[in-house]
């Protein structure tokens, strides 16, 4: 008997493991998209407060702020690549996206007898 490709990942839940780790890998990468703007912003709210006038902002890119901008770049194109790659392998073996395939992966799980 010949197994397919799909048939056999199906079976030894590898593509459970994929799909969630390409999932928390886009959720980590876009967590770090987010994270220097809001740290901007809550160091000048601080700074706002401890002072009690406006903090002074440059409004020209230093050395500093181009380096932060590419690697939040960079997290950004490798959130989009693992989320799409999530979803494209997702589809390919259970026809849905990746969140709905490992809610049914997680039922599987549970049904199975491990007697």
């Amino acid at each position: 008997m010949k197994s397919s490709l799909r048939s056999v990942l199906a079976e030894s839940h590898v593509s459970d493991v994929a799909i969630a780790w390409l999932v928390l890998h886009a959720l980590e990468s876009a967590f770090w998209v987010v994270w220097l703007p809001i740290e901007h912003a809550a160091g000048f709210v601080f700074m706002a407060v401890a002072i009690l006038d406006i903090p002074y902002h440059s409004h020209t890119l230093d050395t500093v702020d181009r380096m932060q901008l590419m690697e939040m770049s960079i997290s950004l194109i490798s959130a989009l690549g693992a989320a799409a790659s999530a979803w494209i392998f997702s589809r390919w073996m259970y026809g849905v996206g990746p969140i709905r395939s490992l809610s049914m992966s997680c039922k599987r799980l549970r049904r199975r007898s491990h007697v």
